[in-house]
């Protein structure tokens, strides 16, 4: 599911065996990779969860950035008339950009052949490679061949720019701006990168003049076709905002708690519901159902993000909020709470 010429992972894979992927790509998907990925590097300090992570970071900046400093919303799988056509690879074209002994090399590391890994539409294989490892470069390279690695890589990128470019989807949405700024300060605060630090928290300055109004509720934006005030916008920022806070020191950290408190705050006013509990998945509305999402799929569901908030802030103020979201599992789904991920993790850390 890794770009590992331009960065970046694609959305998805379409096979049971994780090899073939749908190559969208999305900010939210990345932003959230490079989040987990430092945390991972954080605790064991692999190289590997570096390298991708600033090959990440260089992707999200260079291909979504908009001159604006928001994030655009992803990059378009299609390109030439054919899905992934803009990263798939034949043999000969490698060994045409990178030479004969720098080609041998590059096609030994990722299992490369004239016949090729990726189908084409009738299912066959005509040659093109989805360029994919089962064995990290850091576990097969050594630091020498390593470097020699990212010339390799260099070289084709540029080849790769010769071709048609797909389509970026500039849709600027407030839950993937908000989590972007997040992995930005953590990225900077972790390897002490001041500039992405201040990137993102001059992005989090942007969305509250932008997004918020003065009671810092999110203005109504377009969120895949509904204009309706959706609570992943709201739940997304309180969470970067507590988790950053964490991350910053003095004044800055005071700042980014202090602003979380007042999102919250004013979530709670939109979306509680305060006959049975939870948060609504929008504000009401007569024309759109609302719903409570508890559980976590790919991504944490809104109310697992704001339990997870409350947890961060750990201000008396919000604690009989977290206790009843912290008791659906067992009123939804008693018999699997893991389902509930990290409203479950959050329960055995209180104790609960």
């Amino acid at each position: 599911m890794y770009d590992h010429v331009g960065g970046g992972f694609f959305r998805y894979c379409v096979d049971e065996k994780w090899i073939y992927p749908h190559f969208e790509k999305l900010a939210l998907d990345n932003a959230w990779m490079i989040f987990t990925l430092v945390e991972f590097y954080k605790e064991s300090k692999k190289p590997l969860y570096k390298r991708i992570v600033d090959e990440t970071i260089v992707f999200m900046n260079s291909s979504l950035l908009g001159e604006d400093a928001y994030f655009y919303s992803g990059v378009n799988a299609d390109s030439e008339g054919r899905e992934g056509a803009h990263y798939l690879w034949r043999a000969e074209e490698i060994f045409h950009s990178l030479g004969t002994s720098q080609g041998i090399d590059f096609c030994e590391w990722f299992g490369l052949n004239p016949q090729g890994n990726f189908p084409n539409e009738e299912g066959t294989l005509d040659g093109f490679h989805h360029l994919g490892l089962e064995t990290s470069l850091e576990d097969q390279l050594n630091p020498s061949d390593m470097r020699l690695y990212q010339s390799m890589r260099e070289k084709l990128r540029l080849k790769r720019e010769t071709r048609e470019q797909p389509i970026i989807e500039n849709k600027k949405i407030l839950e993937f701006n908000a989590i972007s700024a997040l992995a930005l300060i953590q990225y900077g605060t972790t390897f002490d990168h001041a500039s992405f630090a201040e990137q993102g928290l001059e992005l989090f300055d942007r969305i509250t003049q932008d997004y918020l109004d003065r009671k810092s509720r999110v203005l109504t934006q377009p969120h895949f076709g509904s204009f309706v005030t959706q609570l992943i916008d709201s739940a997304s920022l309180i969470f970067a905002h507590s988790w950053a806070s964490t991350l910053l020191e003095g004044h800055l950290a005071k700042k980014l708690r202090a602003k979380a408190h007042q999102l919250l705050q004013s979530c709670i006013s939109q979306f509680w519901d305060n006959e049975r509990g939870g948060f609504f998945s929008c504000i009401d509305n007569l024309e759109y159902p609302r719903h409570k999402e508890f559980y976590d799929s790919s991504l944490p569901s809104p109310n697992s993000l704001l339990a997870w908030s409350i947890h961060l802030l750990n201000h008396d103020e919000f604690e009989s909020y977290l206790d009843v979201i912290l008791n659906a599992p067992l009123k939804i789904d008693p018999d699997n709470p893991s389902f509930f991920g990290i409203i479950h993790m959050l329960r055995k850390l209180r104790g609960v």
